[in-house]
């Protein structure tokens, strides 16, 4: 190991040419997902470095968080009624925040949507809890995992999907050409490992679980997730792909294969969404993503995020002069201009959580931070105004310099002439500016402060940062 929370694997491929399936040559040369189940099979908890283990509690903490938030949310209801209505296998899972059991399949599809309803949930591997831990914790009650079971799947599983982003998300093709968000294939792969981790699938068998699951993946429509995909649009990132990867580890068990060379095939998935890929990052990728995570404060698309706290920051410099501003320009990346600049206010709850402007204008007003309740209660804020006089001055432009989300540049230019300036930092949560422990632990008191008094939330709290050393999952549906 090169540092502490450094990782090598004994099975990467060499070059993107000896990873390269051959589909006229007979041969089957080791492919990159043979390469993840060796990984998954043979991953051990005490052999991932305490910051890690660590960490990823923390990500469970704030999953968690995220679906004790979304569990009342209407629409979180109605899915739950259909699923109810709808079961017809065995009940053996139980659901976040409700009085409920449900087949393995549907409790994972309605936690994950809870989780995801407010669009609040973490960007590791860009949206992998939201479908890993669910997937994780709807096996680990049919299965009886412990704690650290269940722990070790959900990092296991989570790592898979953030080396499968990596390796492609920087050379990935513009979404005017192929219109697939990331989220829903990957996170089908990345679950379908975790779930069959806790069946206890060998390697080979894991191999095929995640071909599985990337074969039967929807297709995460970039069109439903930017513009406006209703109520569906929280089902895309992570209670489809969880409830697929379900469905595929029990597919592998009962000794269905699936297109193991799926990934780099000449006509598999990253030559469909890029231009190029890094094998490497795949299975030799040298660090843990879990270690550095990249997490939610705003409640909104991390694609704003950037945006909405340099707009903060100048709120903090200006105060209450920044509301004077003729104009507000926000320069932002060319994919990212295309998905959250928005022509006309917000039109529904799902839009409001993936609009610049709306999330900015927030921000001049004086919100530090974007709560679900803004989405939620989107006209009340619609109506303010103080935000009706800074909405229409907010301007969102593309710059071709910037390569990343997280980079952004705002101007504002008041009434005298003058132009403030504010070139974006990472914004909070990413890498280069984490939410630390404590912050963490303030955002899931916020999420559970409707459902849980003071004593019963420190009283989860330390469950969870104590994962490990439960002899069973149910203490994570103590709510």
């Amino acid at each position: 190991m090169t540092s502490q929370n450094s990782l090598r694997t004994e099975t990467g491929a060499a070059s993107k040419e000896a990873a390269l399936v051959d589909e006229g040559s007979g041969a089957k040369p080791q492919t990159l997902l043979a390469d993840l189940g060796q990984f998954a099979a043979h991953l051990r908890l005490d052999e991932v470095p305490h910051e890690v283990r660590e960490q990823a509690k923390l990500s469970v903490l704030d999953t968690l968080g995220c679906m004790i938030a979304g569990a009342d949310d209407p629409d979180t209801q109605t899915l739950l009624d259909i699923e109810r209505r709808d079961s017809s296998a065995g009940a053996v899972a139980r659901v976040v925040g409700h009085d409920a059991w449900l087949p393995e399949e549907a409790a994972a599809r309605v936690n994950s949507y809870a989780g995801d309803v407010f669009e609040h949930n973490d960007l590791v591997g860009s949206h992998a809890s939201i479908a890993t831990l669910p997937a994780a914790m709807a096996t680990a009650e049919v299965t009886g995992a412990t704690g650290a079971e269940l722990l070790l799947s959900y990092i296991c599983a989570t790592e898979i999907v953030a080396r499968l982003y990596a390796s492609y998300y920087a050379r990935k093709k513009d979404y005017m050409d192929v219109a697939i968000a990331p989220p829903g294939i990957i996170n089908s792969i990345g679950s379908a490992c975790g779930s069959g981790l806790l069946w206890g699938l060998d390697a080979n068998t894991l191999a095929e679980a995640m071909a599985l699951g990337g074969a039967l993946a929807g297709w995460c429509p970039v069109g439903a997730v930017y513009d406006d995909g209703g109520t569906a649009k929280p089902l895309l990132h992570g209670a489809w792909p969880a409830s697929t990867g379900l469905l595929a580890a029990r597919y592998a068990r009962a000794g269905m294969t699936g297109p193991v060379g799926l990934l780099e095939s000449r006509i598999g998935l990253f030559a469909t969404l890029a231009h190029d890929f890094d094998p490497r990052a795949i299975s030799d990728p040298g660090s843990w993503h879990l270690a550095n995570p990249r997490r939610k404060l705003h409640a909104a698309c991390g694609y704003t995020h950037a945006g909405t706290d340099a707009v903060v920051g100048l709120r903090r410099r200006l105060g209450g002069r920044l509301l004077e501003a003729e104009e507000i320009v926000i320069r932002v990346p060319f994919y990212t201009f295309r998905a959250v600049s928005k022509d006309g206010p917000p039109k529904s709850r799902t839009q409001a959580r993936f609009h610049l402007q709306f999330s900015a204008a927030l921000a001049a007003i004086g919100e530090d931070r974007v709560r679900p309740t803004h989405g939620t209660d989107y006209l009340d804020w619609l109506a303010k105004p103080d935000l009706q006089r800074v909405l229409p001055r907010i301007h969102v432009e593309m710059d071709e310099g910037f390569r990343h989300y997280e980079q952004c540049a705002v101007e504002v230019r008041m009434p005298d002439g003058n132009v403030e300036r504010s070139d974006g930092k990472p914004p909070r949560g990413a890498p280069a500016n984490p939410m630390d422990r404590d912050m963490v632990i303030e955002k899931f008191r916020d999420c559970a402060s409707a459902r849980m008094d003071v004593a019963e939330t420190n009283s989860y709290i330390e469950t969870i940062l104590h994962l490990d050393e439960l002899r069973h999952c149910g203490s994570l549906y103590d709510i």
